[in-house]
């Protein structure tokens, strides 16, 4: 091996395959000629199923001993996706191929030998790039400097019909049919393991891996949660503080040892507590990816109505309108020119309510004109103003049972047309499986259109979900603005400016001092 540095030698990705004589054969540039090898495993079950580094190596081996080769470098990546080119190996080969076209090493590869196209690369991109910028017309200085153009031939041990003759287009079309066909075979492996994933997932299997949710341990076996009791009890602890005490994340982490809110809100939101499988579902025609929810096969840890109180709360509680502490900012418009209006320090401890068309520094957006003939308003009686009218609201009439009962009959209503067709939709994949007399085109346009009828009803379903979440959420409303005079003076200015946005849609003020403010009617029953 004495042609070979001893750097060369101890390369982690690079074994010496043969070499049975002390220089390898020279080619007419007057530089070493070899052959190499490659080989790729990207996981330990591709070895228990017959792709291990050791069968591959026995592959390109027995080949160069019937081809009479005599020298070979193999370059290994053991444990690299294949769909990607950025591998310890490969690397290393594309600098041997770099380092001779440069002057800096004398060895030259002249033939790439591998068990298959799928252990090179599971990418028809990747693929054709490697051999167009590493195999085809690489450029090399000869012993006499002068500057010539060589091919690195291509050798498939599984494959031996593929080349890559550029003077040939059949050779050309069959390589790249056989680079197409590594893709889709990977393409394949990865819709079978996500359709078996997904279908797990439907049936409420948790998906595994990644990190277990709080308050559960994931059991491999079964592929299920199993609650963690005292998890589960801190758990139910947050949510009372939150809920029922009005407690702050920050002041439930610092109660309960957390180590900070955010993992504490993290919680507020897991839908999985409540029982449920949430998990993402890309459509193959579409290109979406969208979100399902199943009914899992784990125990859930607080009800469904705790865990929509929470969402309702966090919805008063949780906005961020930016780091502004003025209770009104970004709802006031001029009710001169229409353009939005800003607090304005004035003197010490005071705030004027000013509009954005008076200054050049406002973005354009934030006003409609650039001039404008608007008072400048004292902030605290505005606000006093919009308070005023926030506690005198009146609810009279409110059919809140009314409109949930309607909301619970229809939903249970459109449930049971659903599974009633889904059960029809089965049973007409049975028949279309099954021999049956009846005519496939018809099959087929039955079960496209039970498709639409279910699609049809699972709207239905959505639409009237989203209305009991917007009734609860008025209801919500209406009960927080009943206490709201008497727990004012107790809110943080930050609780106080989430809560006013959350109940006005806009304050208009005008220079004959009328102040008009319009409400969000979504979050009121009327």
């Amino acid at each position: 091996m004495g042609w070979l540095s001893k750097e060369i030698i101890e390369k982690e990705n690079l074994k010496i395959l043969i070499d049975e004589s002390d220089t390898p054969a020279i080619n007419i540039h007057g530089t070493k000629s070899v052959a190499v090898g490659y080989i790729r495993v990207s996981t330990d079950k591709q070895a228990e199923e017959g792709y291990g580094l050791d069968v591959q190596k026995d592959k390109i081996l027995n080949f160069c001993r019937e081809r009479g080769i005599k020298s070979c470098i193999l370059f290994i990546d053991d444990g690299y996706t294949g769909t990607k080119m950025d591998r310890p190996g490969m690397n290393l080969l594309k600098k041997f191929i770099a380092d001779y076209s440069n002057g800096s090493s004398d060895i030259q590869i002249d033939k790439l030998i591998i068990p298959n196209m799928q252990r090179l690369s599971r990418s028809l991109r990747n693929t054709l790039a490697f051999v167009q910028d590493y195999l085809h017309e690489n450029v090399a200085k000869d012993k006499a400097g002068r500057s010539f153009v060589y091919d690195i031939s291509f050798i498939s041990v599984d494959e031996p019909n593929i080349s890559i003759d550029t003077s040939n287009p059949s050779s050309k079309f069959m390589f790249a049919i056989y680079a197409a066909l590594a893709e889709l075979d990977r393409d394949s492996i990865v819709n079978k393991l996500r359709d078996g994933r997904y279908k797990r997932q439907e049936q409420g299997y948790w998906h595994g891996g990644g990190k277990t949710p709080y308050g559960y341990k994931y059991d491999k076996e079964t592929g299920t949660l199993v609650v963690v009791p005292e998890e589960a009890e801190n758990i139910r602890e947050i949510f009372r503080l939150y809920v029922d005490e009005k407690m702050s994340p920050e002041g439930i982490a610092k109660k309960l040892g957390f180590k900070g809110e955010r993992i504490v809100s993290q919680i507020l939101e897991r839908k999985s507590l409540t029982g449920l499988v949430e998990y993402s579902v890309f459509d193959k025609e579409t290109g979406l990816v969208s979100k399902k929810i199943s009914k899992g096969k784990h125990e859930a840890i607080i009800s469904e109505e705790t865990f929509n109180k929470a969402q309702l709360e966090r919805q008063l509680r949780s906005k961020d309108y930016g780091k502004s502490q003025y209770m009104l900012s970004g709802l006031c418009i001029c009710g001169e020119c229409g353009s939005h209006m800003r607090y304005q320090k004035w003197g010490k401890d005071k705030c004027k309510i000013v509009c954005h068309a008076n200054y050049k520094s406002s973005k354009d957006y934030l006003k409609k004109t650039d001039k404008c003939d608007n008072i400048k308003f004292d902030s605290s009686l505005i606000e006093n103003e919009v308070l005023k009218a926030v506690f005198s609201l009146n609810y009279v009439n409110n059919p809140d049972n009314v409109k949930a009962a309607q909301i619970i009959d229809y939903k249970e209503k459109y449930a049971k047309d659903l599974q009633k067709a889904k059960n029809h939709l089965s049973r007409l994949y049975d028949l279309y499986e099954n021999e049956t007399e009846e005519d496939d085109d018809v099959l087929r346009g039955k079960i496209n259109a039970k498709k639409e009828e279910i699609k049809s009803i699972e709207e239905k379903i959505s639409s009237y979900e989203l209305l009991d979440i917007r009734t609860k959420r008025q209801n919500n409303t209406v009960q927080y603005v009943k206490n709201l005079k008497n727990t004012w003076k107790d809110l943080s200015d930050t609780e106080k400016q989430s809560i006013i946005r959350d109940l006005i849609k806009s304050v208009v003020l005008s220079k004959n001092g009328d102040v008009e403010v319009h409400l969000n009617e979504e979050n009121f029953i009327r």
